[in-house]
């Protein structure tokens, strides 16, 4: 029997996480299909890939909830593949897409998908058949990348007009104004841990630094020799890394200027490498547990 001098009981704090993937640099390979982990850099066309069995992959996303979703085109489905394996079976999260690409998550929750056939922004975050569904964010032309800045600020990259635009908002932007016009082909956004912004420009095969925006004629280039460069994004190291879609590689251009013939940073990644994204440390969450302590304790809070 337990003394009553051992029943003050003590609500204590302690992590209690789900499971999820490991923390680092992930890029997405339109063929054959697959996700893979290339966090150290390195050839990979041997390596074992951390998801396989999707249709036409292309954008990624770590929710603040610690799950891990991918855009299928082939199929217009949002995955989670957080547990990594073979999904070529799996049930999608949300189907009813038209060409899904870019997906980010905004300030209120939302899991966002940018539509590019039909220039709309759609919250899958409920899943199910979204073929019917009320966009988030209609008259876009060709949205792609999608990106949160520190500030809160919803940006998409519009391919068809050259634009990068404002969608914090959502409804219709067909008439709204851009924050950046002029641009070649621009494909995905980057935020610096110093809240610098860089967007990629496809053909031109160059990254432009944002600053305040206006016409891209403007932009300083920061770095340009790329060849196709579909992706950039920081890593957990604060490398801004550069996907070379044709080249199937990925660059680390942190330190600006020509790039061409420069050595990779991940190579061997076969055809159409797509998109890279950063898989961060968990947020904490927390969970109540309780300690007996003896009767000359105090009551008190433990981590």
């Amino acid at each position: 029997m337990i003394h009553q001098a051992f029943l003050l009981l003590l609500f204590a704090l302690a992590p209690a996480r789900c499971d999820e993937p490991t923390p680092g640099t992930y890029v997405v390979l339109a063929q054959p299909g697959t996700v893979l982990r290339i966090t150290e850099g390195g050839n990979f066309s041997s390596a074992v890939a951390f998801a396989t069995g999707l249709s036409s992959p292309y954008g990624l996303l770590h929710t603040a909830s610690g799950r891990l979703l991918v855009t299928e085109r082939g199929s217009g489905e949002v995955t989670d593949i957080t547990d990594g394996g073979d999904f070529s079976m799996a049930a999608p999260l949300a189907w009813g897409l038209t060409d899904p690409r870019g997906l980010v998550e905004d300030g209120d929750g939302r899991w966002l998908v940018a539509e590019r056939a039909v220039g709309e922004l759609t919250d899958v975050r409920g899943g199910g058949n979204l073929a019917a569904a009320v966009p988030f964010a209609t008259g876009l032309a060709g949205p792609r990348g999608l990106l949160r800045t520190r500030r809160g600020t919803l940006l998409v990259v519009e391919e068809s007009s050259g634009e990068i635009t404002d969608a914090t908002h959502g409804g219709d932007l067909s008439a709204a104004s851009p924050e950046v016009f002029g641009l070649q082909s621009p494909y995905d956004l980057a935020e610096a841990p110093d809240g610098r912004l860089f967007v990629c420009e496809l053909l031109a095969g160059r990254v432009l630094e944002v600053q305040d925006g206006g016409s891209a004629s403007s932009l300083p280039v920061f770095a340009s020799g790329l060849d196709v460069v579909d992706s950039i994004a920081f890593d957990l190291a604060g490398r801004l890394l550069a996907v070379e879609e044709y080249r199937g590689r990925v660059v680390d251009i942190s330190s600006g200027g020509s790039f061409l013939g420069a050595p990779a940073f991940a190579s061997g990644l076969g055809s159409f490498p797509q998109n890279v994204r950063i898989v961060r440390e968990p947020a904490p969450t927390w969970s109540w547990t309780f300690t007996s302590l003896p009767s000359s304790g105090a009551l008190g809070r433990r981590r």
